[in-house]
C-alpha cells in the first residue's frame, strides 16, 4: 500500500515519516505533498490507498482534497491532522467520506490505529466491491437459466456456467421460493417504488439464504405485484426450515413493509428443469394471490381446489378475543372430525389447515401491536406444528398450544405497557431530578437492560430522551412566563451544564434558548 502524507508544515511528515512502522502495516511507499493542489496531483497520478492530510494547507486546503477524492470516486482512506477543532468542519469531513479526526500534538498509537482502521476498511470496501461483481454474475446466471434461454440442455447450461466461473453446474439441486406480493398500499403509505423493490430483495436473500445481497434472489418488479424467486441449496436447508421461515419472512414484510406475500416452495429440482418448471410455477402462484401470508408447497393449490373446506377463521379470531379456549379447539376438532369423515385430500388437507390455523394467531397478535415472530420462535409451538400434519389428534392438539401461547403474549404484552406506564408516570414527578436506569429498573423489579428496550418499544424514544423532552417543554413555558435568566432555569430542571442545556434545546425545538424565548 502506499501512503501520502499532506502537511505544509515539513518537520510534522519528517516525524510522522520516522514514526509509523511501514513493515508492520504493510506500508511499501510513503508520499509527501506540502500543498493542496500537489496533493491532488499526486493523488490522480499514484492513486495512494492511505492518506494523512492536514486542513489548512496553501493553494487548496485539505477539504478541498477531500471533495476532489469523493467526486473523482477515487478507492483512497483519508484522515486529518489538524491544529483546531471545529464542528462545522467534522460534518463537513463526515459528508465526505473521512475516516478520522486527528488533533495535533499527535499520539503517534493513535495515529497508529487510525491508519490500521483505514486500512481494514479500505479492503473491506475492495472485497465488497469484488463480492457485489460475483453477486451480479450469479444473479444473471440464474435468470438467464430461469428464463430458458438454454432450455433443459445440460451441456449448454455448464458451458454458460464455466464461461462465467460460476462454480455449480447444470444438476445441482435447488429448493425453488417463489413469491408473490401486493406492494399497492405499501406504495400509497409513502413507500419509494425502487426503495421497496431493493428492501424486499434483500430481506428475502439474507432470511432464506443466510447471504447479504441479491446473488441468488430474482426480482419482477409489476405495477401492482412484487414477484420474486429466491433460490436455497438442497444442501443448507430443508424443506420444513423453509416453510418456518417463510412464515416468519410473511410477518416481517406485513410489520415492517405494509406488504404481505404468498409464498410457493418447491422441493429441490436440478437446475437444467428450472426453465420448465418456471412455466407452469408462475400460473400456480398468480392463482394464489388471493391467499396472502400462506405458504404453500407447490401443487397443494390448484383453483379446482377451492372446494376443500376451511376453517372459520371469524369464528377462530372471536374465541381469541373472548378468552374462550374451548370454544377455539373445539373449533379446530369439529373441522378435523369433519375432514375425517369426508376422507378428502389427506395430508395435503392438514397442512393448509394448519396453515390457516397458524395465520389466524398471528394475524391477531398482529392486530394487537405484538410482534407475530415471538410465536414461531417459541420451541413448544415449533414442535406442535411440526407434529400438525400427522394426524387430526396432533392438529387439535397444535391448537390449544397454539391458544395457549397467544393469549399468554397477549398477556405478558399488557402487563409491559403497565410497567411502561408506571416508569413514565414516575418521571413525569421526578424529571427535574437526576434519575438514572437503576433507580428506574428498581420501581417496577426489572432489570436496567429489560426496562430500557421496553420502554423504547412502547413509547418510541428512550427513557433519557423522554426526560428531556418534559424537562424542555418545561423550559419553554418558564422561558415566555418569567424573566428568570436561561442559566438559572436550566439548572432548576436538573442541567448544570448551561451548554449542554442549550444543545438539548437547539435539538427539540430547532432554537436555541435565547432565539426562542425572543421569537415567542
Amino acid at each position: 500500500m502506499k501512503l501520502l502524507i499532506c502537511d505544509d508544515d515539513i518537520s510534522t511528515i519528517d516525524v510522522l515519516q520516522s514514526q509509523i512502522d511501514c513493515q508492520e502495516l504493510g506500508i511499501r511507499k510513503i508520499l509527501r505533498a506540502y500543498n493542496g493542489e500537489v496533493a491532488m496531483e499526486m493523488i490522480a497520478r499514484e492513486l495512494p490507498e492511505l492518506i494523512l492530510c492536514d486542513i489548512e494547507m496553501p493553494k487548496n486546503t485539505g477539504l478541498e482534497v477531500l471533495r476532489f477524492i469523493y467526486n473523482e470516486e477515487l478507492p483512497c482512506e483519508l484522515s486529518f491532522i489538524t491544529s483546531f477543532e471545529s464542528f462545522e468542519f467534522a460534518k463537513e469531513a463526515i459528508r465526505y467520506g473521512a475516516s478520522r479526526y486527528l488533533t495535533k500534538p499527535l499520539d503517534f498509537g493513535e495515529v497508529h490505529e487510525a491508519l490500521s482502521d483505514m486500512i481494514r476498511s479500505f479492503r473491506k470496501k475492495q472485497h465488497s466491491e469484488s463480492t457485489a461483481d460475483q453477486d451480479l454474475v450469479l444473479n444473471s446466471s440464474f435468470r438467464e437459466i430461469r428464463d430458458g434461454y438454454f432450455g433443459s440442455d445440460r451441456e449448454k447450461i455448464d458451458s454458460f456456467l464455466q464461461r462465467n466461473n460460476v462454480k455449480f453446474r447444470s444438476d445441482s439441486r435447488w429448493h425453488v421460493i417463489s413469491a408473490l406480493a401486493d406492494t399497492q398500499e405499501a406504495v400509497r403509505s409513502g413507500w419509494e417504488r425502487e426503495v421497496l423493490d431493493f428492501s424486499l430483495g434483500r430481506t428475502f436473500e439474507e432470511n432464506l439464504t443466510g447471504r447479504i445481497g441479491n446473488a441468488y434472489t430474482l426480482l419482477e418488479p409489476r405495477e401492482r405485484f412484487e414477484k420474486l424467486n429466491c433460490f436455497v441449496s438442497d444442501s443448507e436447508k430443508t424443506m420444513t426450515e423453509l416453510v418456518g421461515i417463510c412464515q416468519e419472512l410473511a410477518a416481517t414484510c406485513r410489520d415492517f413493509f405494509g406488504v404481505c406475500p404468498v409464498f410457493m416452495l418447491r422441493e429441490s429440482l436440478p437446475l437444467y428443469e428450472l426453465s420448465a418448471y418456471h412455466i407452469e410455477a408462475s400460473r400456480e402462484l398468480y392463482a394464489m394471490r388471493m391467499h396472502p401470508g400462506l405458504v404453500f408447497r407447490y401443487g397443494d393449490f390448484r383453483e379446482e381446489g377451492n372446494d376443500i373446506p376451511k376453517l372459520d377463521e371469524d369464528l377462530l379470531t372471536r374465541a381469541l378475543r373472548d378468552r374462550l379456549r374451548s370454544r377455539f379447539v373445539t373449533a379446530v376438532r369439529e373441522y378435523g372430525e369433519r375432514i375425517t369423515f369426508e376422507r378428502r385430500h389427506g395430508e395435503r388437507m392438514l397442512r393448509l389447515s394448519l396453515l390457516q390455523l397458524t395465520e389466524v394467531c398471528r394475524s391477531f397478535l398482529s392486530d394487537n401491536k405484538i410482534p407475530a415472530s415471538r410465536l414461531v420462535e417459541d420451541p413448544k409451538a415449533l414442535e406442535a406444528c411440526r407434529k400438525a400434519e400427522e394426524s387430526v389428534g396432533d392438529l387439535v392438539e397444535c391448537a390449544g398450544v397454539l391458544y395457549d401461547l397467544t393469549i399468554a403474549l397477549l398477556e405478558d404484552s399488557a402487563h409491559n405497557m403497565d410497567t411502561v406506564l408506571i416508569v413514565k408516570d414516575f418521571i413525569q414527578k421526578h424529571y427535574r431530578e437526576d434519575l438514572s436506569r437503576d433507580q428506574l429498573a428498581e420501581i417496577v423489579y426489572v432489570t436496567p437492560n429489560y426496562l430500557s428496550k421496553l420502554f423504547r418499544e412502547k413509547i418510541g424514544m428512550n427513557m433519557r430522551e423522554y426526560v428531556n423532552l418534559l424537562r424542555i417543554s418545561e423550559a419553554k413555558r418558564l422561558l415566555l412566563s418569567t424573566d428568570e435568566n436561561i442559566s438559572d432555569i436550566a439548572s432548576n430542571l436538573g442541567y448544570n451544564n448551561i451548554s449542554y442545556f442549550s444543545t438539548v434545546f437547539r435539538k427539540i425545538s430547532g432554537l436555541s434558548p435565547a432565539e426562542w424565548r425572543n421569537q415567542k
